[in-house]
């Protein structure tokens, strides 16, 4: 059996809760603004699609052509401000290394100025400590470019479903010679 301490357990769980917490507070917004128009197309053909299997109803061509020019459109502009969210990942990792290279410097050299000496590994440490709001917020900024990439990506497999539909409702329409607007 393992000896794990529940109390210091039950202290870290709370304190990566909490962490967690900063998350819900400023990532997810974060993600909703960057996505929200990507994630209501998605329900909005989601809701289609669901409709037309509810009810036993045939796909609708142009219904079918719209949804992938509006879908390839919006994963585009989405795609883009994916793009703006990682910059600022990218600058958040930037403020972190530099609020940490600061304060292990000036513990250095403050501890040079009292004639003390910190090892590395404690130097490391007030860094660290010192600088966990800059690696929280680079870490807010990354994780919603990931969860914004994979919303992009469960869109992109979206498109490919609507494009397959739509290439075997068109086929089915001329094997058995229906005439349809094709784009109409």
């Amino acid at each position: 059996m393992l000896n794990i301490d529940t109390k210091r357990l039950g202290t870290e769980y709370t304190k990566v809760k909490n962490y967690l917490s900063y998350y819900k507070e400023f990532g997810e917004p974060l993600v909703e603004e960057y996505s929200k128009t990507l994630d209501e197309k998605m329900a909005a053909i989601t809701q289609y699609l669901n409709s037309c299997r509810e009810y036993n109803l045939e796909f609708d061509i142009p219904s079918l052509q719209r949804i992938c020019m509006d879908l390839s459109s919006t994963i585009y502009y989405t795609s883009s401000r994916l793009q703006q969210v990682e910059l600022l990942a990218d600058m958040a990792r930037i403020s972190y290394k530099d609020k940490y290279n600061d304060i292990y410097t000036s513990s250095q050299s403050g501890a040079r100025q009292e004639d003390r000496k910190y090892t590395g590994e404690q130097l490391r440490a007030l860094a660290e400590v010192g600088a966990l709001e800059e690696e929280l917020v680079h870490f807010i900024y990354s994780h919603a470019a990931d969860i914004i990439k994979s919303k992009i990506e469960a869109a992109q497999e979206m498109l490919k479903v609507c494009s397959k539909s739509l290439s075997a409702e068109i086929a089915s329409m001329q094997q058995f010679g229906v005439q349809n607007k094709v784009g109409a």
